[in-house]
């Protein structure tokens, strides 16, 4: 499991002082509100460490996920994610969703 302040560090370093709040949503979420109001959810199950998702809504018709087990048939999306491994998976989904937003900031 990804600690809070793991995810807080990476947050701030990725997205800088576009970022205006990190909570605990609840046990396995932590959300991470940036400024006009984009948010990402970090999801990570406590039942089995293997699994996790990213979810990130940046305008009502604009939502990215990952997830630790997609579909095959998705393989071939730009999106879809190059690792299993939290931290790494964490990381190109925070720097993916950075280039999809960085003219916003």
């Amino acid at each position: 499991m990804i600690s809070s302040g793991e995810i807080e560090i990476l947050a701030h370093k990725i997205f800088k002082k576009n970022v205006l709040s990190i909570r605990q949503v609840n046990r396995t979420t932590i959300r991470i509100g940036l400024i006009k109001d984009i948010f990402i959810d970090v999801f990570q199950s406590l039942k089995d460490p293997t699994k996790f998702a990213f979810h990130a809504k940046i305008e009502a018709k604009k939502i990215f996920r990952a997830d630790c087990q997609p579909e095959r048939k998705y393989q071939k999306l730009k999106t879809f994610p190059f690792s299993r491994r939290k931290r790494t998976a964490l990381i190109q989904f925070f720097n993916y969703i950075y280039r999809e937003i960085k003219t916003s900031f």
